[in-house]
C-alpha cells in the first residue's frame, strides 16, 4: 500500500506528519516494514496528484493500495487511477482521510478516516481560552474512526 502524503511545507505540516506517523505505526504494529519509497509525496492539487501517480504507478508495476492524507488527495487519486485506466476498488484500493461530506457521494464512495471535528473545534477553544488565561498550550489527540465504503473494496456488496 501506497501513502499519498500532502507535502509539508503547506498549513497543517504537524498534522499531516503525526498522519504518516500513525501509517507507520499500523504497519510497525503488525510486524510490517512500509518501504519508504511509497510514500508519495504531492501537494492537494489534481495536477500534482496525477503527475505522482502516473509516474510512479507504472514504473512500479502498480500498488495495490493508497492511503492518502486527505479526502481531496483521495479523490484526485482515484481520477489519476482512472487515467491510467485502473478501477477502484478492483485494481487498486484507496482510502482517505477526514470524512468530508463530499466521500459519501464521490464515485465510488470513499472509505475515510473520520476525525470528530466538532470534538476538536471545542478542544480548540478550550485551549484557546486557557492560553488566554496564561496556562501554556495543551495538546490532546482526539479519538478517529474509520469509515468503510466501496473505495477500499469492502463497502456494502450490493453498491459494488
Amino acid at each position: 500500500m501506497s501513502h499519498l502524503r500532502q507535502s509539508p511545507r503547506r498549513h497543517g505540516a504537524a498534522e499531516i506528519s503525526q498522519r504518516h506517523t500513525g501509517y507507520l505505526q499500523a504497519h510497525h504494529a503488525r510486524g510490517l516494514v512500509p518501504a519508504a519509497d511509497l510514500t508519495l509525496a504531492a501537494n492537494q492539487s489534481r495536477e500534482s496528484v496525477v503527475a505522482v501517480i502516473a509516474e510512479r504507478y507504472p514504473r512500479d508495476g502498480g500498488f495495490d493500495g493508497i492511503f492518502a492524507s486527505t479526502d481531496p488527495m483521495a479523490m484526485n487519486a482515484i481520477g489519476a487511477l482512472a487515467a491510467l485506466g485502473k478501477k477502484v476498488p478492483d485494481d487498486v484500493r484507496v482510502i482517505g482521510y477526514d470524512d468530508i461530506i463530499t466521500a459519501s457521494n464521490f464515485q465510488p464512495p470513499l472509505s475515510s478516516v473520520r476525525t470528530p471535528m466538532i470534538d476538536a473545534g471545542k478542544a480548540l477553544v478550550d485551549s484557546l481560552l486557557a492560553q488566554l488565561s496564561g496556562a501554556p498550550p495543551r495538546q490532546r489527540q482526539l479519538a478517529s474512526s474509520l469509515v468503510v465504503r466501496e473505495s477500499s473494496g469492502t463497502g456494502p456488496p450490493a453498491a459494488r
